[in-house]
């Protein structure tokens, strides 16, 4: 029997770094974009699940 290619995992693959300066400007209202805490609201501007977006606040803001 023939073995598939298990296929690679990719760490943050959701969110590169224009959208985490996105999600930055609707945390703290910046840059034109209304401000928005709710994580749910997040999730649905963003199309990914909520916990993602829980994970991408744990791991800070980005510097510019």
């Amino acid at each position: 029997m023939e073995t598939l290619p298990r296929k690679e995992r990719k760490e943050n693959s959701c969110f590169d770094n224009n959208k985490r300066m996105i999600l930055e400007g609707y945390l703290l209202g910046k840059t034109g974009f209304p401000k928005i805490t709710n994580r749910t609201q997040l999730a649905e501007i963003f199309k990914c699940d909520r916990k993602t977006i829980y994970n991408e606040i744990k791991r800070g803001t980005v510097e510019h």
